[in-house]
């Protein structure tokens, strides 16, 4: 019996933080519905990150009359309803990455966030209007609270010799003729090179 009681209780005390936490998520939730909705009333759900929490989700009637091809029109929106995603202010501003229109005649902008004109990693959001160019859902990772300067404090070549040095001993695709002889054939540009420079800045490993 006492064996009995031990395991009743133990259940009980993991039991107890999972539903106070359970309760402040939903508090939490129910909040931040209520911040969204003072700017866009038309918001019927919304969905948070567990771990971040952030906003995930969006839905409900968000918005319409607006040119969702236009972006202008589009930068206007968020410019305007930047707070209820979490993005107040002149700094946060916004680049298209992709407009598609599905099957359904259902278009979907990708948004990539950017903060003073540099892009934020992570933090894209993509906009889903019905075929009556309705705003019905908003979701991606919004990262709002940033507050860095954008000064880089190394230069390029240091930058370069500190990437490659964390990597270790590599062959990479600039290192490989057929390699560069590809990316240059692709893009139709003879000055093309996978090694990194301003404009690409990304490192590729060549595997062999």
């Amino acid at each position: 019996m006492w064996r009995t009681m031990i395991v009743v209780a133990a259940v009980l005390a993991t039991m107890v933080p999972t539903s106070v936490t359970a309760n402040k998520d939903v508090a939490r939730e129910a909040v931040m519905l209520d911040v969204v909705r003072a700017d866009m009333p038309g918001t019927e759900r919304i969905d948070i990150d567990p771990i971040s929490g952030r906003l995930a989700r969006l839905q409900g009637h968000l918005a319409d009359g607006i040119d969702w091809n236009d972006d202008a029109d589009i930068y206007r929106f968020l410019t305007a309803h930047g707070s209820a995603l979490g993005f107040s202010g002149p700094r946060h501003t916004y680049s298209i990455v992709r407009r598609q229109t599905d099957a359904r005649g259902w278009t979907h902008v990708r948004l990539q966030h950017l903060w003073r004109g540099v892009r934020v990693l992570g933090s894209e959001i993509v906009l889903h209007t019905d075929p009556q160019g309705i705003l019905r859902s908003i979701n991606g990772s919004f990262i709002g609270s940033i507050d860095v300067g954008v000064s880089p404090s190394i230069g390029a070549e240091r930058a370069f010799e500190i990437a490659t040095s964390d990597i270790g001993p590599a062959v990479y695709r600039w290192d490989v003729p057929r390699e560069e002889a590809l990316i240059k054939r692709v893009h139709h540009d003879p000055a093309r090179t996978w090694k990194p420079t301003s404009l690409q800045p990304r490192l590729h490993r060549y595997r062999i």
